[in-house]
């Protein structure tokens, strides 16, 4: 027979396992309720394997501590009419429990007649390892307290035999200056000590670990702090125990990818966790079977970090998950999530006018409540009408929800700096986050649409490309700053990323789509787009969208054309694996045509972007490249970066074939002079230098002439110029150049007011050229 001294608790006399003192414990402290039957709340212990004799009657609880483990109810107790008996003096009070099935904790109703001298009671010298006394108890009102003759009482002990190795663990929880315990009994209101006089134990959770395994008796107090414990029987477990975070530490252990995570402790009569903020950057990164967020409690999933769940994340009543910028919550099943939570993302650095392409994370987000200073009348909020391709107002942003994997173009805040100032805007997305499949059906065939990266972890660009195999291969990202001489998109294929601008500006798109993002695709032959959580990966470490990304498994050479105004356009020609010379969808890149200057290579006399060729590579190969402008000037051509085998040592030719000269990229850029229109023969690429190069041309095609801002231009590509006469329509000579011996040439403040002009430009070999100029 197992006995229990007066105030305290009879377990079940056949227990199969140690730690559970510490159960016992907490019960013990603070328990000056009436007597009757009481379910008694209690908090923050650590179940020590293999025991797993636990019982939980309330069902959110046994969710809270067990998880998936399944519950066994054990089998109610029957006590007799006076379970206490009176022993020799000084009056021991004992409780028997009724056999070897009793497995829940009570208090009783005993008949106290006649026991108003219960005093002195005694230690009892023959402790087993489930027992506890008190000392120094009197009968007062109905009630046993420990060592007092006022209803309060002060100086509780515990005597307690813990074996070697084990562990107790006690919760002591804050809730302003006066230092209370708090017991709550069957879910009513808690009853509450005043100051009692425990020993030296701070607000927080508190372990105890014997390394003899002898009897030590022990004392507490709590100095500012407030015990509320949770509902408790005992009974059998099965399965696998949760972890859950409270106080600073996991209990039961760390999560896994088959153990559910609780951030705090599920009961609204559950103790306040004392430290309820779990953060990735101080607490660690984890994976979880499933995650629950409780009441009071905040998961931050830092900047750089990733939480990974298996099933589904809830959030419950006050309990919130929040990802920060460039971090991500990754989920693997297709499980339906509850509760809000938030999700942080910057944009680039803009100034007031620019735009950025969004799509959201989460569920139910309105379009104004994301960027309430963007203009909404007139709306600057839009999406892209695929049948006429182009961006269309949306009406109502109020009203308007963004839909899941839709893109969505909205204006930086007018609060914004005014460029060329720059800032960066948080958007902050509140909702359910999404997970699962996410399909836009109904689309038409070979229309461009509006789509985005609909979760609050990052997207691979290329499994999305794979589990859409009927779409373009291409990906559009806009990055607008209201230069309409450049795109306004940067473009990636699995061949790589092109920028749209230079400079510190520059974004390379690197097959990472990230929280957040928006872009383009045309559908190619497909009706329907699909994200999956297949597609979601772990990429943190970007710090904006379409940070570049150093890639070195492929041999690729980008080129940029530039000029002095700020013209920028980028290409890319790569060899790779799976590539051919002829048209690779998801590898060759379509130029998307929305700007004025470009320069493309070309595959069927059609215009890429990106362009990926066959491997293995040879070294005699040539690619034709493309080039339009709407203004005539003087432009560069150089490379902005290579990588592979182009990165270690392979030279890179470009051949201008109206100068008929060779560069050697890899050595210096080429400047040339260009007219308006565009060429698809001028030049080309090639990695080897040609023995010999045409002879330069001295025609109309090599010659270039144009007038800007009162000055006259004159290039005639690598050949010597003897002189320049211009004359009006009519004959009359207007302005006359000698001895130039160069292939350049200015006339300055020139003041003809005729609009068309006729430039005669002769050559050292008395070559004559004939050009018109509109003036």
């Amino acid at each position: 027979m197992t006995k229990i001294t007066h105030d305290f608790y009879q377990t079940k006399s056949k227990i199969t396992f140690s730690r559970m003192v510490s159960l016992f414990l907490l019960l013990f402290i603070g328990t000056q309720l009436s007597w009757g039957q009481q379910v008694i709340d209690f908090g923050g212990y650590q179940l020590p394997a293999p025991y797993t004799n636990v019982y939980v009657d309330d069902a959110a609880l046994q969710l809270a501590l067990f998880g998936t483990a399944t519950v066994v109810v054990a089998p109610t107790s029957t006590f007799p009419p006076n379970p206490f008996t009176i022993g020799p003096a000084p009056y021991n009070l004992t409780y028997t429990a009724n056999g070897t099935t009793d497995a829940r904790l009570y208090r009783s109703n005993p008949n106290l007649s006649g026991y108003s001298n219960l005093t002195n009671v005694v230690q009892n010298p023959s402790l087993t390892d489930y027992d506890a006394v008190g000392t120094s108890s009197t009968a007062k009102n109905g009630r046993i307290q420990p060592n007092g003759s006022t209803s309060n009482g002060t100086n509780r002990f515990w005597s307690l035999n813990i074996p070697a190795g084990e562990t107790v663990t006690f919760i002591i929880m804050s809730d302003g200056a006066a230092p209370t315990i708090s017991l709550s009994v069957d879910g009513a209101a808690a009853t509450t000590d005043t100051p009692v006089n425990f020993k030296s134990l701070v607000p927080t959770a508190y372990k105890i670990t014997n390394a003899t395994g002898t009897s030590h008796a022990y004392k507490f107090y709590s100095p500012n702090g407030k015990m509320s414990l949770f509902r408790v029987y005992f009974g059998d477990v099965s399965g696998v125990i949760s972890p859950f975070w409270y106080n600073g530490q996991w209990e039961n252990g760390a999560p896994t990818a088959t153990k559910e995570a609780f951030i705090g402790v599920g009961s609204s009569t559950a103790p306040v966790n004392p430290v309820p903020i779990f953060s990735t950057a101080t607490n660690g990164t984890f994976t979880a079977k499933k995650l629950t967020v409780n009441i009071g409690n905040t998961l931050t999933v830092n900047s750089g970090t990733n939480v990974t769940v298996q099933n589904e994340v809830i959030n419950v009543g006050t309990g919130t998950t929040v990802v920060e910028n460039n971090a991500n919550l990754i989920q693997v099943n297709n499980t339906t999530n509850t509760g809000n939570i938030v999700v942080n993302r910057n944009s680039n650095p803009l100034s007031r006018l620019d735009y950025t392409m969004w799509a959201s994370p989460v569920a139910s987000q309105k379009l104004s409540t994301f960027s309430p200073m963007t203009s909404q009348s007139p709306s600057r909020f839009y999406t892209y009408d695929s049948a006429a391709n182009l961006y269309s107002a949306v009406a109502s942003p109020t009203t308007t929800n963004f839909a899941a994997g839709t893109g969505y173009l909205i204006r930086m805040p007018n609060t914004a700096a005014v460029s060329p100032a720059i800032e960066t805007f948080t958007g902050v997305f509140t909702g359910v986050p999404n997970n699962g499949n996410v399909s836009l059906t109904g689309l038409t065939s070979s229309l461009y649409y509006s789509v985005g990266n609909p979760y609050p972890s990052a997207l691979s660009a290329t499994a999305f490309l794979s589990g859409n195999p009927s779409a373009n291969g291409t990906l559009y990202f806009w990055r607008k700053t209201n230069n309409p001489a450049n795109s306004s998109y940067a473009t990636w294929t699995t061949a790589g990323g092109v920028a749209n601008s230079g400079g510190g500006s520059a974004i390379v798109p690197n097959g990472t789509i990230q929280v957040g993002q928006g872009f383009i695709i045309n559908t190619g032959t497909a009706t329907a787009l699909n994200f999956t959580n297949a597609m979601r990966e772990v990429s943190p470490t970007s710090t904006q969208f379409l940070k570049t990304k150093q890639v070195t498994a492929k041999n690729r050479v980008w080129l940029n054309l530039t000029n002095t105004e700020g013209v920028f356009s980028q290409a890319l020609v790569g060899y790779m694996e799976d590539a051919t010379q002829g048209v690779d969808t998801g590898i060759d890149g379509k130029y998307i045509n929305d700007s004025k200057v470009a320069l493309t290579s070309n595959i069927n006399n059609e215009e890429y972007t990106i362009q990926g060729r066959a491997l293995p590579f040879d070294p005699s190969d040539v690619v034709a490249l493309n080039f339009k402008t709407d203004v005539a000037g003087d432009y560069s051509i150089a490379i902005d970066h290579t990588d592979g085998l182009f990165a270690t040592g392979q030279d890179v030719y470009l051949t201008d074939s109206t100068t008929g000269t060779q560069t050697n990229l890899k050595l210096d850029s080429y400047t040339f002079t260009a007219p308006e229109g565009s060429s698809n023969a001028r030049f080309s690429l090639s990695y080897q230098k040609t023995l010999k190069v045409n002879a330069p041309s001295f025609n109309e095609n090599s010659v270039t002439v144009y007038k800007n801002n009162g000055t006259l231009y004159v290039n005639s590509g690598s050949v010597a110029i003897a002189n320049i006469k211009v004359y009006d329509i009519q004959g009359k000579l207007m302005a006359e150049q000698k001895n130039v011996k160069a292939n350049t040439a200015t006339i300055k403040d020139f003041k003809a007011t005729q609009q068309v002009l006729i430039v005669k430009i002769t050559s050292q070999d008395n070559t004559v050229v004939s050009k018109k100029v509109v003036n």
